[in-house]
């Protein structure tokens, strides 16, 4: 028994083609869904964020007069205020991500710090302030 012959024509090419480009379109949308919905949270993190540091600003302002003799909450408030300004600028960049996921997204930079604050600190993820290893003098010519 003989097989029917596949004549691939012009209108099967084209429905082969549009097949196809359903396909890649469907792939491309739950990509930027995915890309978005990532954005979207990004955004909510940096929004709740920031309004954790503006009410520690209010608190601070509101308990001046008791805090007058600290000499760490001029600090505080200042790097308060910065990861504040920081965490606004963050959810505005997220924000304009989830309205444009297929446009390039730049590298967050570093989180606000005043090492001063950090100094002894024995936190995971603080400096560490110990003494510092001795300084070994390395030339060229040794290799390295």
């Amino acid at each position: 028994m003989r097989l029917p012959r596949f004549r691939l024509t012009v209108r099967r090419l084209m429905a082969i083609v549009a097949a196809a480009a359903v396909a890649i379109a469907g792939y491309v949308w739950s990509e930027m869904s995915r890309l978005r919905e990532g954005f979207r949270q990004g955004a909510a993190y940096h929004a709740d964020e920031e309004q954790e540091q503006r009410a520690m600003l209010v608190a601070i302002a509101a308990r001046r007069g008791e805090l007058a003799g600290n000499p760490t909450i001029p600090l505080i408030e200042r790097l308060a205020q910065l990861r504040a300004d920081y965490h606004a600028e963050m959810g505005r960049k997220y924000r304009r991500a989830a309205d444009r996921p297929w446009e390039p997204v730049t590298p967050d930079p570093g989180k606000p710090m005043d090492e001063r604050l950090t100094v002894g600190s024995p936190q995971p993820g603080r400096p560490f302030t110990g003494p510092s290893p001795p300084l070994i003098a390395v030339s060229p010519g040794d290799g390295w």
